[in-house]
């Protein structure tokens, strides 16, 4: 055989016979070459790799490079074969086309379809109901015989002769299958492949006056042994899925989706909590700085209800989460990834709320800490006194001292020479040219509080101050003045 010569078929790699099949191949290099276990794997490998394609379950992102072996040859580790994929050259993406009018297209056509057929079906519902035909169930429509014919003359029936089999169970017709049609839309079908529809649930989905309660429909299956025995309609499973989807429609109409009243009340939950926070926070501060402002009792209260609150919006949020992921027909993709959205959201929602909680101290801690504060005010209290105190002994001793040197000014004067003329010029009461100003002493008021004497010598040296226009002492007098006067009334209020 030439070098350049290309075979094909199923060619053994060491004899280069073509066995025809890939099982006579296998089965001949077991028996024949089974020394050689890699080239063994890797014919094993290619035969799997191409069943798997031909079944549409490998993934296209698999490579030709990794051969994996029997289960046998586990133990034996995988052999890579073949060139590297990042060697591969980088290829363009190729030409491509949007499906998404003709699927729009398809969709509506869909829609079209299933409203004509609905609104089909529900007219002739309603037409075998204002008929009269009599079923048991319907106490409040009349009784009328001949229900066959009449149901004949409503909706065109197929003939007997042009169906064999039953289009549902796919089985022959004969003297003990007997045919029976839908009333709705006149197909015919075997009777264990028959549906009912009761007249509680026709009138219902009409929206008609119906005497009795609102039931679900009946689908007991089964043959009855003649027609005027039915306990409501007969029809086919395409006429009542139609029914069924329709009335389903109605419901979510007028009624939220269940993800929809989950995410309502877990809102609630949240704004409710959102407006205790500020308030407990508050409150906490308060307690831990050992303030009386707030009761324990009252701030605990508040914090077991936000608790309550962000332990009902956990609850809710994974019942979000978990919504119809255990029915037999799971949510969308969508749909799941809007629910593990919602849950997030509330997960940071509590990280960022609940956690941040400031705690409670106890009633020990609280009785200690009001102490603290209680001293530490006390104490900041004696301080600001003890410092009001020593200023108002220093005005008091620079008043004095300011006296005083008035009046040795004065004795010089009163000791100079009656021939030599005044330099200086008589200044008004209380202010002496060079030495600065300072108010004339006055004699203490005759109160007995000693608080009300300062005010009122305070009072004095401020209505001096406005006289001699001095705006300087007017503002520090008054500021003096203010904080007496509060000081009074704070000592008169805690009495």
């Amino acid at each position: 055989m030439d070098a350049d010569e290309i075979k094909e078929g199923f060619i053994c790699p060491m004899c280069l016979k073509d066995l025809r099949s890939a099982s006579i191949l296998q089965k001949h290099f077991e028996e024949s070459h089974s020394d050689d276990k890699d080239t063994l794997r890797q014919i094993r490998g290619m035969f799997g790799k191409a069943k798997r394609k031909i079944m549409d379950k490998i993934d296209s992102s698999d490579t030709d490079g990794i051969i994996t072996g029997s289960e046998d040859d586990v133990s034996e580790g995988l052999v890579t074969r073949g060139v590297d994929p990042f060697l591969w050259d980088h290829q363009e993406f190729g030409t491509s086309r949007s499906r998404f009018r003709e699927f729009r297209e398809r969709r509506d056509a869909e829609i079209d379809r299933f409203v004509v057929e609905t609104n089909k079906i529900l007219i002739r519902l309603e037409k075998l109901l204002r008929s009269g035909v009599h079923v048991l169930d319907s106490p409040a429509l009349p009784a009328r015989q001949g229900r066959k014919s009449l149901e004949r003359s409503l909706v065109p029936w197929i003939a007997d002769s042009e169906v064999k089999f039953c289009h549902l169970c796919k089985k022959q017709f004969n003297v003990a299958r007997r045919r029976h049609h839908c009333r709705l839309c006149g197909g015919i079908m075997c009777g264990k492949c028959s549906v009912f529809v009761s007249v509680t649930f026709s009138v219902s989905i009409l929206k008609l006056d119906q005497v009795g309660s609102q039931s679900l429909p009946n689908k007991s299956k089964g043959r009855a042994k003649d027609d005027s025995d039915e306990a409501g309609i007969r029809t086919c499973q395409a006429c009542m899925d139609c029914l069924e989807r329709y009335d389903k429609q109605e419901k979510e109409k007028k009624t939220k989706p269940t993800v929809v009243q989950l995410y309502e009340k877990m809102k609630s939950c949240m704004a409710e909590a959102e407006t205790l926070q500020p308030v407990y926070k508050k409150m906490a501060d308060s307690i831990n700085l050992g303030e009386i402002q707030y009761d324990l009792e009252e701030a605990a209260h508040i914090r077991a209800k936000l608790l309550k609150m962000y332990e009902s919006v956990d609850i809710v949020s994974k019942k979000i989460a978990a919504l119809g992921t255990q029915d037999e027909k799971p949510p969308s993709h969508h749909t799941l990834k809007l629910q593990k959205g919602i849950r997030a959201y509330a997960t940071g929602y509590l990280q960022e709320n609940m956690f941040t909680l400031p705690n409670l101290p106890s009633v020990e801690k609280v009785y200690k800490l009001q102490q603290d504060r209680a001293s530490s005010l006390a104490r900041k209290a004696a301080e600001e006194k003890a410092q009001r105190e020593r200023a108002m002994q220093e005005r008091l001793q620079a008043t004095k001292l300011r006296q005083h040197k008035r009046q040795g000014s004065g004795d010089l004067k009163r000791n100079e020479p009656s021939g030599k003329p005044m330099n200086v010029q008589q200044s008004s009461p209380g202010s002496i040219q060079g030495t600065g100003w300072g108010p004339v002493p006055v004699t203490q008021g005759s109160s007995p509080d000693p608080m009300l004497q300062q005010i009122d010598i305070i009072k004095s040296y401020l209505r001096q101050a406005k006289e001699q226009r001095k705006l300087d002492e007017v503002e520090m007098l008054e500021r003096n003045l203010m904080e007496l006067e509060e000081e009074y009334m704070r000592q008169h209020q805690g009495r």
